[in-house]
This record gives C-alpha cells, sequence and structure tokens, in this order.
C-alpha cells in the first residue's frame, strides 16, 4: 500500500510573497511583539488587565477622564450610555465581612482616606455580613478602588473593596421615606412667597447625608412627591422642578393644582412636544423651559412661542423673558365681572316659589343632553305658535317662507292718537 503525495500549488505567487503574507498572518493574530501595541504587552502579562472591546463608538461621545477612569477600575464600559447621562456614573460597592468592621467603622475610615467628597447611598449590612452601597461618579469610585485592602482592622486583616457599575441606588417608597419627603417640602416651602423650591431635589442635603437617593425623574418618587403638594400645600403659586432629569410630565398634568401659575422646568430632559399637551391643563402665566432638548424642535423663536402659547393662552413669561401681548379678542375669564344678582319682583310669596322651582328644574333639563322631561312643562293642548318676518330686500329669496305668514302671530303695532 503507497500514498501518493500530491504539491499544493502556489496560485502564482512566489516564495518571497507567500512568506510575507505569512509574516502578515503571524502578526495579526497577535504574535508579533511590538511593545507600543497595548494588547501585545497584555498578552505577554497573564494576570494583567484584559482590555475591553465593549462600548464601541459609544465612548467617543464620554469626556476622555471618565473613560480612563473607568478603564482603570478594570470595569467594562457600558454601551447604552450615551453623552450627558449619568446612569452609567452610578457603582455598586461591596465589602466582604463588614459586620465585624460595622458601619460607623467603614464610612469613617473611607471618608478619612480618599481625597474626594464621600457620598455613600443605601448603606446595608446583608445576612452574609456583606456591606453594600452606592456612589455616583468616577472620581469616588476611583479613590475607593485606590484604598482596596489599604485599611486594617483587627488582627490585620485587609478591608476588601469591590465595585462595578449599576443602575440608581433602588428606593421603596415606605412611611420613612413619605416622612423624609414631607420634611422636605416643609424645608423647602416659603409660605410668604408661595413658593416650593424642589430644584435638583436629589441633591438635597438632608437626604444625601442619611444616604438616600430620592430623584423626582422616578415615577413612583414624583407621583408621590405630587400627592404630597396636592394634599398638603394645594396653594402653591410657584413651583421649582428645575435640574430634576424630568422626560415625562403626564404626572403633572394630572394633579388638581389651580393656583400654580409659574412652573421652572429648566434643566430637564423634556424632549417631545406631547409632554406639554399633558400639561396644557395648568392655568400658568410664567413657564421656564431652558436647557430641555424639547426646545431645539424649533429654530425660529416666534414659532416656539407659539406653539408654547397654543398650551398656555394666558401666558406672559417664556424663559425668564416677557412676552409681547397676544393679538385676539378672546376675554380672560378671571377678569369678566358678571352682573350684580336682583332681587324678584313678585310680591306673593307663594307664587315666588312656584316661579322658581319652575325655572330652576327647566333649565336643569334645558341645559342637560336630554330634555325630552322638558315635554313635562307643556299642557296636553299647548299650541306652538311662531313669527315670521319677510325681509322685501331680498324676497325672491324668501319667497318659499310666505306660505307661513298666513299663521303668523306677529304683533302688529297699533297706529293710535
Amino acid at each position: 500500500m503507497g500514498f501518493s503525495y500530491r504539491r499544493r500549488r502556489s496560485r502564482g505567487r512566489s516564495g518571497p510573497e507567500r512568506f510575507q503574507g505569512y509574516h502578515a498572518n503571524y502578526r495579526h493574530r497577535g504574535f508579533d511583539r511590538d511593545s507600543t501595541d497595548p494588547r501585545a504587552a497584555n498578552r505577554e502579562n497573564p494576570y494583567g488587565a484584559r482590555p475591553s472591546n465593549r462600548g464601541g463608538r459609544q465612548q467617543r461621545s464620554w469626556s476622555h477622564g471618565d473613560v480612563e477612569t473607568v478603564r482603570k477600575l478594570g470595569l467594562p464600559i457600558r454601551p447604552d450610555a450615551t453623552s450627558g447621562s449619568n446612569a452609567w456614573t452610578w457603582f455598586k460597592v461591596t465589602i466582604p465581612s463588614a459586620n465585624e468592621m460595622g458601619k460607623n467603622f467603614i464610612i469613617d475610615n473611607l471618608s478619612r482616606a480618599i481625597e474626594v467628597e464621600f457620598a455613600p447611598y443605601c448603606f446595608a449590612i446583608s445576612s452574609d455580613g456583606r456591606a453594600t452601597f452606592y456612589v455616583q461618579g468616577a472620581d469616588q469610585a476611583s479613590a475607593l478602588q485606590v484604598m482596596n485592602k489599604r485599611i486594617t482592622f483587627q488582627e490585620g486583616f485587609k478591608m476588601i473593596i469591590l465595585l462595578r457599575q449599576s443602575e440608581s441606588p433602588p428606593l421603596k417608597i415606605d412611611e420613612a421615606a413619605v416622612a423624609l419627603m414631607e420634611a422636605a417640602v416643609r424645608r423647602r416651602w416659603c409660605p410668604a412667597s408661595l413658593q416650593l423650591n424642589l430644584s435638583n431635589f436629589a441633591g438635597d442635603d438632608v437626604l444625601k447625608a442619611e444616604g438616600i437617593y430620592m430623584s423626582l425623574c422616578r415615577p413612583n418618587v414624583f407621583q408621590r412627591m405630587l400627592s404630597i403638594i396636592e394634599e398638603k400645600i394645594p396653594q402653591v403659586e410657584i413651583l421649582d422642578l428645575s435640574d430634576n432629569r424630568l422626560a415625562k410630565l403626564d404626572l403633572l398634568g394630572e394633579v388638581e393644582l389651580h393656583s400654580l401659575k409659574r412652573l421652572n422646568l429648566a434643566g430637564n430632559q423634556v424632549k417631545n412636544e406631547s409632554e406639554l399637551e399633558a400639561i396644557r391643563s395648568l392655568k400658568l402665566v410664567e413657564i421656564n423651559l431652558e436647557k430641555n432638548p424639547v426646545c431645539n424642535q424649533w429654530k425660529d423663536r416666534e414659532k416656539y412661542i407659539s406653539a408654547v402659547r397654543k398650551r398656555f393662552p394666558k401666558l406672559k413669561v417664556l424663559d425668564s423673558n416677557e412676552l409681547p401681548a397676544p393679538i385676539g379678542t378672546a376675554i380672560d375669564e378671571e377678569e369678566t365681572v358678571l352682573p350684580a344678582r336682583q332681587p324678584g319682583s313678585v310680591q306673593d310669596e307663594s307664587v315666588n316659589r312656584v316661579l322658581s322651582s319652575f325655572v330652576a328644574e327647566f333649565f336643569q333639563y334645558f341645559d342637560s343632553h336630554d330634555r325630552q322631561p322638558l315635554l313635562n312643562a307643556y299642557h296636553d293642548n299647548a299650541i306652538f305658535t311662531y313669527s315670521y318676518f319677510a325681509n322685501t330686500e331680498k324676497q325672491s329669496k324668501q319667497g318659499k317662507f310666505d306660505k307661513y305668514a298666513a299663521d303668523c302671530r306677529n304683533l302688529v303695532p297699533a297706529n293710535g292718537p
């Protein structure tokens, strides 16, 4: 039994060309030891941090410093992060064996150790002894990562600090949370000017000191806050909701705040014109929409003013600028003065009661959708009468109504002395 050997054809390439192709493939597969290639350096060091390919084009919209900080932490860059969004800057911190250290020991030592402001949210120690909390911003996360295994506890144990990117801290609206919200409303309420300042509510100093992250951009928090306002201070005239990252305003349009006249929504994330439609029930004379994406929909300021005024006809101030008086003949309902009520002219009280009862019941049915009950107000032998007026100037067009003139009951003035 023999074997045949068949030589592979070079397909027109000479030996040096084939060698160059193999060399290019050799480099492409990562075997080139070029020290300028960071991937090559990582391959030579099997214990080094692996570079992440996740994130793609989105990372171009981030600041260079933030991206480098996240990379130094060895964390993947979230692909859903976009420019101007703080969702990716939240980090969840885990410290094992924290039940032996205690909350005060951990917070006090970390506060003294890191150089940036330390603001932990939702600190908790689970049943397995792990402490978890959240920090916002890559600067805090980087500072905490540097302190990993650098703080010594009893018997030489080192504090281990683990970090990972996370969403914003969870929040359950229980009785304690509602009490904190009501206390914040009392602090921020000015009864003299009837103004409630809820600007940047998530950064409230008292809530921050308690380690509670309460952002109004969360629907459950915003809904509960509006309920507190509607219940406790319905007389509010000025409401400041600026810098709260609000994107939806439908909840604001559902509350009954009849006294609200001025609304500040600057610095939020309102993107669609439909959100203004959701709050058109508010009788506003002033609104501020600066630094909202929805403002970019109109390049012409006159069209922008017209679109906003379409929802709020009584608007006088837009984005801190006084508006010219609108052109039109609309009458302001609040400025309409009704005539004074006059006493009745019927002297007999019994007759007056009958007439008053009849008129009230008559117009109750007359103004309703079903006028059928009005038949009870007429006698069975009642006669329908009508009047007819002939316009002599347009007699040719009204000739078809001449047949009604015979039964007309028009009053004819008598020619008397």
